[in-house]
C-alpha cells in the first residue's frame, strides 16, 4: 500500500469512527430524554445505536462522560452554527434571530434538556464537569462574538464577561417559567410567541430601560 492509499484508508476509518460516535450520541440523547440519566443504561444506548456495548467505552469513559459529550454536541455545536448563520445581520436583528433560534432549539430538545438539568443540580461532580466542558466554552464563544461587534463600532464597550452571563441568565429564566414544546410553541405567562419574546429580550438587552425618541420603532 502506497502513501496515498494509506492516507485514504486512514481518512475512511476516521469518517467511520465519527459516524459511529454521532450514532452513539444520538442514541444517548433519545434514551436520556425518555428515561432520565440514572435509569438509562449503556446497554440500552448500545442497542439503539446498533453497536456492541464495549464499543461505547472506546469513545466515552462512562455514562457521565457520555452525557457531557451529548450536551456539548447539542448545545455548543448548535450555538456555534446559529452564531455563524446570523452573523451578517445588524446588531438588533442578529440578537432577535439568535434568541428565537435558541428558544426553538430548547423546544425541540425539551425532554433531553430537562433530563440534563435534573442531573446537573443533583450531582455536584457532574455539575462541575458540565460547567467546565460545556458552559465555560460557550461563554467564551459568546464573549468573543460580542467583543467583535463592539470593535466593529455597533455597540458600546462593556465588560463582556458580565454582560454575557447576564444575557444567558435572562434567557434561562424564561426557559424555566415557560413550557417548551407546548401546542403553541414556547409560551410564557406573558402570552408572547417565541418570536415576540425574542424581540422583547433583544430590545431590552440592546436598549435597556432608557426612554426612546417618540415614534422610534421597536422590534
Amino acid at each position: 500500500m502506497d502513501e496515498g492509499e494509506a492516507n485514504e484508508s486512514g481518512s475512511r476509518r476516521e469518517r467511520l469512527k465519527q459516524r459511529r460516535a454521532q450514532r452513539i450520541l444520538g442514541a444517548a440523547a433519545a434514551v436520556f430524554a425518555r428515561k432520565g440519566f440514572h435509569p438509562a443504561t449503556i446497554r440500552e444506548i448500545a442497542e439503539l445505536a446498533d453497536v456492541a456495548e464495549g464499543t461505547i467505552y472506546n469513545y466515552f469513559t462512562d455514562k457521565q462522560d457520555l452525557l457531557v459529550a451529548m450536551a456539548r454536541h447539542l448545545i455548543a455545536n448548535s450555538a456555534n452554527a446559529a452564531l455563524d448563520q446570523y452573523e451578517g445581520e445588524d446588531d438588533r436583528r442578529f440578537l432577535q434571530m439568535l434568541l428565537a433560534d435558541r428558544f426553538q432549539f430548547a423546544a425541540e430538545n425539551a425532554d433531553f434538556i430537562r433530563a440534563l438539568m435534573v442531573h446537573v443540580w443533583q450531582d455536584s461532580s457532574f455539575r462541575q464537569q458540565y460547567l467546565g466542558q460545556v458552559i465555560e466554552p460557550l461563554i467564551e464563544l459568546l464573549e468573543s462574538r460580542l467583543q467583535w461587534r463592539i470593535e466593529a463600532g455597533g455597540l458600546r464597550p462593556v465588560n463582556t464577561r458580565t454582560v454575557v452571563r447576564a444575557m444567558l441568565g435572562g434567557f434561562l429564566i424564561f426557559l424555566l417559567v415557560s413550557e417548551p414544546g407546548g401546542p403553541g410553541g414556547l409560551q410564557s405567562d406573558l402570552g408572547l410567541s417565541r418570536q415576540e419574546l425574542a424581540s422583547e429580550l433583544a430590545d431590552f438587552f440592546l436598549l435597556g430601560l432608557q426612554m426612546r425618541p417618540t415614534g422610534e420603532e421597536v422590534g
